[in-house]
């Protein structure tokens, strides 16, 4: 079984097509393995030569995938590309064998401050245009401002994601654990509360230093009624947030077991 199992997932891993679909691919391919092989068997082979001409006979691996890629509708095949060379994003918590606390957290850093750079550029941009219309200077100190904001988020981005791999919690989300959906949740749920104390804070408390004419602004907007609705709403949705993904990474593992940890050439 385990070689059936081997044998259709290097075939079916590479087709770019939903979960359920490549799900569908697998159970159908190893299901005509299995009756093969047992016919096979019936016939009085023995096992081991049952199953290789079982694989044998399914034909051509190559052949098989690309009539498999060829039955996934076009859009749901270019939603379902895989980006090159960027592996991690299918597993966002897992730590590569042998991969360091620093570089795992730098390449999550660097993955998530380009994002953010690519929302900043637009306003920057933006902030340009306005400058330059009114005949005003001031495009490099909005350029340092713009840099100094992304910087000091990225060293937070980065002591978040450290310290989220050394407290545990990367292992309690990661998709190779087995843990109760309610587990994952509560770890998702501490996950997000950890981070966003982390850059949003030490951000609120940067700007009210910087801005001593906005100190009792954002002072009465985030200490007071309007900080205690804001905390409250963000409660409530990172609870509700973390029931989904605690089910969902429990799915996940459930299917990391069963296909995605097997050991193929992809």
């Amino acid at each position: 079984m385990e070689q059936f199992k081997v044998h259709v997932e290097r075939i079916v891993r590479p087709v770019q097509a939903a979960l359920a679909r490549k799900n569908k691919m697998r159970e159908e391919l190893l299901a005509h393995l299995v009756h093969k092989a047992e016919a096979l068997v019936d016939e009085g082979l023995d096992e081991p030569a049952a199953s290789a001409q079982a694989v044998e006979q399914l034909g051509d691996p190559d052949v098989i995938r690309k009539e498999l890629q060829a039955s996934v509708p076009a859009l749901e095949r270019l939603a379902c590309a895989r980006i090159p060379n960027w592996r991690f994003l299918d597993a966002y918590f897992e730590k590569d064998e042998g991969e360091s606390r620093f570089h795992f957290a730098l390449v999550r850093t660097a993955f998530e401050v380009s994002a953010m750079a690519v929302c900043v550029l637009p306003l920057l941009v933006a902030k340009w245009a306005g400058f330059m219309s009114r005949g005003q200077s001031s495009c490099l100190s909005c350029s340092l401002a713009a840099v100094g904001f992304i910087s000091v988020a990225a060293v937070f981005i980065f002591v978040g994601w450290y310290l989220t791999d050394m407290t545990g919690l990367r292992r309690a989300m990661s998709r190779e654990t087995a843990a109760p959906a309610w587990r994952k949740g509560v770890a998702t749920c501490v996950f997000l509360c950890f981070n966003f104390v982390l850059i949003i804070g030490p951000l609120l408390f940067l700007a009210w230093l910087t801005h001593p004419s906005g100190r009792t602004i954002l002072t009465a907007t985030f200490f007071g009624m309007f900080g205690l609705q804001l905390a409250g709403g963000t409660i409530v949705l990172l609870v509700l947030l973390s029931v989904v993904c605690g089910f969902a990474m429990k799915i996940e593992h459930e299917q990391w077991v069963k296909w995605g940890s097997l050991k193929i050439d992809d």
